[in-house]
Order: C-alpha cells, then structure tokens, then sequence
C-alpha cells in the first residue's frame, strides 16, 4: 500500500511529495530525487506547538527509541496504522511530551527528508541575486517618492504569485530587493559577532547568547527558556558515529539542553571562553549518548 501525507506540516504550507511503501523486505521512503530503504522497529506521529504555529510530522524510530527518520507534514493515522502492522514496527498515534527533546534524539544516519526539492544555486546566482536586489532597491525608492506605491505593491505581488508558481522561492529577493540587501548585511554583523565569542550559532540558525547572566537559547522566534550561569554550567561538544551536537551541563551533571548538528569547534571554543564556561570535547560510547538524549530538559530539533 502507498501511503502519503495529507497536508504541509505547518498550516497553509505545501504539502510535501513523500511516499510510503513496503515491498515486502523493508519500507520504502520516496521523496522528490531519491529513495531510503529501511527496516524502523516504530512508526510515530507527532504534533508540536511553537510561536510560529503547529508542527506536524512522522518520525521513524530504531529499537532503542531514537529517530532514524524525520518526514515532516500532516499524516491520516489509519494508513500508517495499517501499514506498521504490515511492516511488523509498532505505530503511536502521538509522541509523548517533550516532543523537541524526543526528535532530537537521533539515531546513527538520521535524515529530515521535507518531501520537496531542494533548489540550489549556482556559483553567480547568489551575486546576481544580490544585484538584483540592489537595482530593485533603488526601483521601488524611484517609484515610491513618484507616487507610485499602489504600483509597486501590485507588481511585487504579481512576482510573488508567478515565482510561487515557479516554486522558485529562492529568488524572492528579486521582488523584495529590501530583503535581499539587509541579508548578507546582517549575516556580516552577525559572523562578527561570532568571531568575538559574543554570539554562538550560524545566522539563520540556532544562537547561543549570553544576556544578564543567562544563558540563552534561540532560533528565528523560537526561544528556550533561559538558564542561569550561576547553576554551573558548562558543556559538552560531542560525537557520536556520524552524529555530533552540543550538551548544555549543570553543576549537577543533567543535561539542560540538547543541540544536535555540527557546531565548529573553534566557535564553540571561543563562546565558552569568553563568557567562562567549561567545555569537553568527546566521543561517546552508545550508552553514554542515549542516556544524554533520553534525559535532556530541553532541546532543538
């Protein structure tokens, strides 16, 4: 049976294009480029709410419970139900609570696959973007102090409309060329500000910042709840078989926080440095990442 999402996994996004399969021998996850073939022990639906609105997803869990696939976007639980069975994994209607720090635990050779194609850029289109922007930038300032507002407003969202349909979203700064100039501007502050250790995390990213003697964790609008450095904290930059991330430490040895992906050694070194925290740098064993991922507080995923 073919079994596929019915909706963006955030409201009014689109909806992804994967596919769901059992040949008999393993599940077959078809998105848009590509196939993965694997045998996960659960089938898992999850919904997570945050300041941007609802997250929706399936996740693909191993035998010890960690993530080995992450498929984002609305599920029908009847299919999947049937289609575990079929597969001989075990299916939940809903992942338990916290459901950032459950996602997070990834297993060896974890992926996100969206379900839609990803649009990359070739050598000379990020400048020409840029120029773009810049042209348009003093375009709309032209037709702005001409009276022109209302016609601006009508052809920018004409070029919204046609590049929606184009679904080539990567070159909306050609239609707002404010966005497309302020970009590169701020990611340059913000490298900056990473190279003196006052700012830990890519732009765009996750950040890690310290403010009034907390420790604070962000990305985009979504916000951790603060630490206090007074607890004793320090960290943990890890690497386990492919997986690497960073552990956030009390002076009781919980793990407070959870950050999975990469995070250069040399930033991370500089941050802590600077605002005086010690930092490990080490590989776990299996035993000693599954108890960190299990027991995290609190985590990005």
């Amino acid at each position: 049976m073919d079994v596929k999402p019915v909706a963006g996994p955030t409201k009014g996004s689109k909806r992804p294009k994967t596919l769901l399969q059992w040949d008999g021998s393993a599940l077959v996850v078809t998105v848009p480029g590509e196939s993965v073939r694997l045998r996960p022990a659960g089938l898992c639906l999850y919904s997570h709410t945050q300041e941007s609105g609802v997250l929706k997803g399936l996740a693909l869990r191993d035998a010890d419970g960690m993530i080995m696939l992450d498929l984002p976007g609305e599920w029908h639980y009847r299919p999947l139900r049937q289609l575990a069975w079929t597969a001989g994994a075990t299916f939940d209607s809903s992942m338990s609570a916290p459901v950032p720090v459950r996602l997070s635990a990834r297993a060896p050779g974890w992926r996100r696959l969206t379900g839609h194609k990803v649009m990359r850029l070739g050598r000379w289109s990020r400048p020409l973007i840029l120029g773009a922007s810049v042209a348009g930038l003093f375009l709309m300032a032209y037709i702005v102090t001409v009276g022109g507002f209302l016609a601006w407003r009508g052809l920018s969202s004409l070029g919204r409309f046609l590049l929606d349909l184009l679904d080539s979203k990567w070159a909306l700064a050609l239609f707002s060329p404010v966005l497309g100039v302020l970009r590169p501007v701020r990611g340059w502050f913000h490298r900056r500000k990473v190279e003196r250790g006052d700012v830990l995390g890519s732009y765009g990213g996750v950040n890690l910042t310290v403010d009034t003697e907390m420790l604070r964790v962000s990305r985009g609008k979504e916000n951790l709840p603060p630490l206090r450095l007074s607890r004793g904290l320090w960290f943990i930059l890890y690497r386990y078989e492919d997986l690497t991330g960073l552990f956030v430490i009390d002076s009781g040895n919980e793990t407070r926080r959870h950050l999975p992906g990469f995070w250069s050694p040399e930033d991370v070194n500089r941050f802590a440095l600077r605002h005086d925290l010690p930092l490990q740098v080490v590989r776990l064993t299996r035993e000693e990442y599954l108890e960190r991922v299990r027991t995290a507080k609190h985590a990005t995923f």
